[in-house]
This record gives structure tokens, sequence and C-alpha cells, in this order.
């Protein structure tokens, strides 16, 4: 206690010019450390974007494997896999083939073929296009907000092992009713070296009541994995989980590539200027979205 005392005697004889110096220096130095740590805590957003975005530069030749799974399979669709490939020209034409279907993106036009359904679209929103082609790559729009990831998510990253495997996670602030699991969340593997995704993994979470006539059954298969929870007035819910699983295959950049899908092999104008299907393509049906009601 003696040396305490000391030491604050001391300090309060400090003369008063040097004493405000010195308080000044303390808050300008708890000012900066402060930046410094707001600055850092970005850094996680920014290298996840980076991740997800900077592979997309033309030109660019890119294979996945998507695929679906859920922890309660109800039909078919919940679990699934679909290959794609997609392609990016230096002037900015775009093309997807993803499963049954392909779309191509010009600067003026954008068409998509189902083969399922035997169908050809032709539409003029090249917008919408260009960014439904992201989305079923898996990645962000590369003018996707920081900001608004932020507000919307956590962030976090782990090292995997020595060969520069690395992982962004970024995780819903909103939780699910009555738990403390994030609604969303989205993992991303990486190479480090590179900084290009290996593979992206979407996780959806929603809440679904249980009749009370399986409420035991659902207990005693799925409690002890943290998959349901009781909520008042409600019931036993389960947690139900949706995961899409984007595996990158193969990332190429090489130019001068042709695109696999032109136009002319589907579509042709007549004389009235209006798109008509080529004579070998008969069996597929015609919607021009500008001439839909």
């Amino acid at each position: 206690m003696k040396n305490i005392k000391n030491k604050t005697q001391a300090f309060s004889l400090l003369p008063g010019k040097k004493l405000k110096c010195y308080l000044v220096f303390c808050f300008q130095f708890l000012g900066i450390y402060g930046m410094a740590q707001q600055v850092d805590s970005l850094k996680l957003y920014k290298d996840f974007l980076s991740v997800c975005t900077q592979y997309q530069v033309a030109p660019l030749q890119l294979r996945i494997t998507y695929n679906t799974q859920t922890n309660l399979v109800v039909n078919a669709h919940d679990t699934s896999t679909v290959t794609g490939y997609f392609q990016l020209s230096q002037n900015g034409d775009a093309y997807m083939r993803f499963g049954e279907m392909e779309q191509l993106v010009t600067d003026t036009l954008a068409f998509w073929i189902n083969h399922t359904l035997k169908q050809v679209i032709v539409d003029r929103n090249v917008t919408d296009a260009r960014n439904r082609i992201k989305m079923y790559t898996g990645g962000f729009s590369s003018d996707s907000s920081i900001k608004n990831l932020v507000t919307m998510f956590s962030a976090n990253h782990s090292v995997i092992n020595s060969k520069s495997l690395e992982k962004l996670e970024i995780l819903s602030r909103e939780k699910l009713a009555y738990t403390d699991q994030s609604k969303r969340s989205i993992n991303v593997l990486y190479n480090s070296q590179t900084a290009e995704p290996i593979e992206i993994t979407t996780v959806r979470r929603t809440l679904i009541p249980i009749a009370q006539e399986d409420s035991a059954a659902f207990l005693n298969k799925y409690g002890r994995h943290g998959a349901t929870v009781s909520i008042p007035k409600v019931g036993l819910c389960f947690v139900r989980e949706y995961k899409g699983v984007y595996t990158y295959q193969d990332i190429g950049h090489k130019a001068g590539l042709s695109m696999p899908l032109k136009l002319s092999d589907y579509l042709v104008k007549n004389n009235s200027g209006s798109f008509v299907l080529v004579p070998g393509k008969s069996n597929y049906t015609l919607k021009d979205m500008d001439l839909t009601d």
C-alpha cells in the first residue's frame, strides 16, 4: 500500500503542463488504437468479399458442383447434385450451363434455354440476367456493401492446415427464435495463396412446429443434436437446416475462347424483326419477355 501511495503522490506532483501533455498523449494513443481495432474488424469482411468476387474477373472459365442438403428430407429436391459451367468473355458476354438450363447474355440481349421443358426465353433485361449468373456461381456481386455485411453478419477466420487452407465464416446477427443459432451463415473454404474459393457453403435455418403425437419421436431422434426447441404456446419445434454447397473444381482465365452457345443456334429474326426458332429447334417453344403482358 505504501508503494502505491508513493506512486500516486509522485504522479500528482507532476507540473500541470506536463500532466496535461501526458493526458493528451494517452487520449491520442487510445484513439489511434481504437481506429486500428476498427480497421482490423473490417478486414475479415473485406477478405470475405475479395475471395468471393475477385475470381470473377474476365476472361473466366469456371466449373462447379452444387449440392443441396438438409437434416430433414421431405421431397426429392431437398437433396440433389448439379454441375455447372460458366464463362465470361472480355467483351462482357456471359454464358452459363447449370444442370439442364443454359443462358447467354450479351450487351443488349439475354436468352436462356430450359432443356427439360423445351423452352427458349428471350429478355432484354441484361442486368438481372448477369446477376442471376453470379447467384448460380455462389459468389457475391463485386459491388456488395461491406457496411451491409457488418450490419447483418458477424465474421470469423480460422486456419485449417499449413497447406494454405483457410476458412472465413459470416453468421447472421439475427438469431432463430428461442435459440442461439444464426438464421443464416456462409462458410468459405479457400486457398490463401491464390485467394480463390475451394468450397462455399450456405446454411439457412427455419423452425417447423411438430405435432404433439410426433414430439417424442423427434426428441428421441434429433434432441441430442440441438435440432429441437420448445417454444411457449407453440410446443416443440424442429430446427430445419438447408445447406447449399458450391465446390469449385476449376477456375481458369484463358483468353480468346468462343462461347459454347450462340444466339443463332436457336433463334433467327423473321421479316418483321421478331425472333423465331430456327427450323432444327421446332420441338422447343419460344417466349419473348417483351411481348408478355
